[in-house]
């Protein structure tokens, strides 16, 4: 009984691969953002917090802006 789903369970190769992809991809933004405050920081506390809010303040507008957008549309759809 068990054997007969035994291959139902696993995951399709290409999502595992995708998956796989976008986490190292993912560790690799962290790397570099990190490495960047960190080099910035070799020039003052204030610039090191000016590059890491410019980091991050396009991603806080999008996502703000974004979440607006998408209660308006799923508002308006239902």
């Amino acid at each position: 009984m068990c054997d007969e789903r035994q291959g139902q369970d696993r995951l399709p190769r290409t999502y595992v691969l995708w998956l796989v992809g976008i986490l190292v991809s993912l560790v690799g933004n962290a790397i570099f953002y990190f490495a960047l405050g960190w080099a910035a920081s070799e020039y003052g506390g204030s610039i090191a917090g000016l590059t890491l809010s410019a980091i991050n303040l396009p991603r806080v507008l999008l996502l703000l802006v974004g979440g607006a957008v998408s209660d308006r549309i799923s508002a308006a759809v239902c």
